[in-house]
């Protein structure tokens, strides 16, 4: 089942990584514009491939959407590999292991 932006109840596709509460949105309830999304030369919003000013970087973005269980299970993984899933950069550090495991 999918996970449902908490403003409006459409699919979720961006979730607040720095929290560990149920912020999920979707496209239209995105907060757009942060400064981390500024051209640092011209003070200028980058936009993505439709117009809009981009998210903080701090939200992940899922292009289908969060599964409850695929989230969960993610996050029990990387508690499991000795990371906190409460933290964005630990959880970082744990898909670059992954990754490079891959390799």
């Amino acid at each position: 089942m999918k996970i449902k932006c908490f403003k409006c109840s459409k699919i979720a596709v961006y979730y607040y990584l720095p929290r560990n509460d149920d912020e999920y949105y979707c496209e239209d309830c995105i907060s757009r514009g942060c400064s981390c999304q500024c051209d640092f030369d011209t003070d200028e919003y980058l936009l993505d491939d439709l117009g809009r000013k981009l998210p903080c970087v701090e939200y992940d973005y899922s292009e289908f959407g969060y599964d409850n269980d695929d989230w969960e299970k993610f996050l029990e993984d990387v508690e499991r590999a000795g990371y906190n899933p409460n933290d964005c950069y630990s959880i970082d550090e744990y898909v670059d292991k992954i990754i490079s495991e891959k390799k």
